[in-house]
């Protein structure tokens, strides 16, 4: 396997053509490029099989409203993960602020969408234990990176611990405050709900 184009190991590959397409084949794998019907313009098709000769990934096969999503099979529920690459684009070096005065591709505000091309496909090789699932999906965050934790006020205000809040409590709060501040604030609460039930 060839993660993040490191070429230390040697792959042997030999190339044949079939009727079917072009193929791929090396010690532990082989791809059969498949060729496109005449006069069509769909996306290139393929099929990745072991080295016993069973289908680890056909992309004829694969779910097309997943193809561009990552959705990482759960340990030995698939041989195999792909993803599309696809929309390719390119990021301008601001980001996401808004495009400065006459910059290029401002109808997408500067991200480049002419690479585009479909059938661009990374297949990720999971193997048949929990092992090779695990070296695979390190494989992949070597690959792609870790995801960036978003900052905790990106979140919003969260409540994570609840208490119950009793009138003994109150009372043990309102006599701590009194001694601490020795100043007396009254605050009267109203709450919307009972006068809505005609008793506030």
């Amino acid at each position: 396997m060839v993660v993040a184009r490191d070429m230390s190991q040697a792959l042997h590959i030999s190339q044949s053509t079939t009727a079917e397409g072009v193929l791929l084949t090396t010690s532990a794998y082989s791809v059969l490029l498949r060729h496109a019907p005449a006069g069509t313009a769909t996306a290139p098709s393929f099929v990745l099989r072991d080295a016993s000769g069973t289908a680890v990934h056909d992309s004829d096969q694969s779910d097309a409203r997943r193809a561009n999503l990552l959705h990482w099979p759960s340990p030995l529920a698939a041989a195999a993960y792909a993803l599309v690459d696809r929309p390719r684009f390119f990021a301008p070096s601001w980001g996401a602020a808004p495009a400065p005065a006459g910059a290029a591709h401002a109808d997408t505000n500067g991200y480049d969408f002419t690479n585009d091309v479909a059938g661009d496909t990374y297949v990720f090789l999971l193997g048949g234990s929990l092992a090779s699932w695990q070296a695979a999906r390190r494989a992949f965050v070597a690959l792609a990176g870790a995801t960036p934790l978003l900052p905790d006020w990106a979140y919003g205000t969260w409540f994570t611990w609840w208490h119950q809040y009793t009138q003994v409590v109150r009372v043990r709060v309102r006599v701590r405050v009194r001694v601490r501040v020795r100043v007396r604030v009254r605050v009267r609460v109203s709450w919307f709900g009972l006068r809505l039930a005609g008793s506030g």
